[in-house]
């Protein structure tokens, strides 16, 4: 069965986002599944030893991250050469999947002279990204 090509279709722009969505999830998943087989037989050393990880595992998220010797903030993408470091890349990329989808879809907007919808979606993409800055944080 051969693959469809997406093409522009400005009446069908719920399709094109329902289809962009199935194929970034569709490779987020396998892209986790990929680093996590990775960790799990251990083909690519992990920051933190894997017999350590039951032990870490029940501590608070802060008393972790020290016992574990653990970046804080994005200080994580420089460890992502370690096998436990590339499954939680993999788990940033799926909750990253809508903001890939809403920059595919303000260039289709902006091709379909829906100005509105496109400065809708760049407002949703500028709040994802000041959300996951963390600039903006509740003080915990």
């Amino acid at each position: 069965m051969a693959k469809k090509k997406l093409e522009l279709n400005c009446a069908n722009i719920q399709g094109i986002y329902a289809t962009l969505l199935k194929r970034f999830t569709m490779a987020s998943m396998i892209f986790l599944a990929i680093s996590f087989a990775i960790y799990i037989f251990q083909w690519i050393p992990s920051y933190i030893d894997i017999d350590k990880m039951g032990e870490l595992i029940r501590l608070r998220s802060a008393d972790y991250r020290v016992a574990a010797n653990g970046p804080t903030g994005w200080a994580w993408l420089n460890l992502i050469g370690y096998s436990d470091y590339l499954s939680f890349m993999a788990i940033a990329f799926i909750s990253g999947v809508s903001v890939f989808v809403y920059f595919i879809l303000v260039h289709v907007f902006w091709r379909c002279k829906d100005y509105i919808y496109t400065s809708i979606a760049v407002i949703q993409i500028l709040i994802f990204l000041l959300a996951a800055s963390g600039i903006v944080n509740s003080g915990h």
